[in-house]
C-alpha cells in the first residue's frame, strides 16, 4: 500500500506544481479524476483474500448471478464491509484472465 500512497502523493505534488500553468476547468477535472482513482483505491483496500474467496464461492452458490451474491454475502456477513455487484463481477473476471484472485502480488 506505500507504493500505492507514494504515487498518489507524487500525483498532487505534481498537480500544485501544475496549478499556476492550467485552466481552472483543467485543473478541476484532474482534481475529480484523482478524487475517483483514490476512492476507487480505498474500496479495493476492504477486501483481503479471504473475503474475494467468499464472493467467488457465494457467485457460484447463486448459479452466477452477482446481484444475488451481493445480496447473499450480506446476509452472511452483515458486520463488514460488502462488495456491490459490479465488485463480484471483477473479481470473477480477474480470476478467469489471470487465475488470481487479488491484483495485488
Amino acid at each position: 500500500m506505500s507504493g500505492i500512497k507514494s504515487t498518489w502523493i507524487s500525483c498532487i505534488m505534481q498537480m500544485r506544481m501544475e496549478r499556476h500553468t492550467c485552466s481552472s476547468e483543467t485543473t478541476t477535472m484532474k482534481r475529480m479524476f484523482l478524487l475517483i482513482c483514490m476512492l476507487k483505491l480505498w474500496v479495493m483496500a476492504k477486501f483481503g483474500i479471504n473475503e474475494y474467496c467468499e464472493m467467488f464461492l457465494i457467485y457460484g452458490e447463486c448459479g452466477s448471478k452477482a446481484k444475488s451474491a451481493a445480496r447473499l454475502y450480506r446476509e452472511r456477513f452483515p458486520e463488514g464491509p460488502h462488495p456491490t455487484r459490479q465488485t463480484i463481477l471483477k473479481v470473477v473476471k480477474r480470476l478467469r484472465e489471470t487465475g488470481c484472485m487479488t491484483s495485488r502480488p
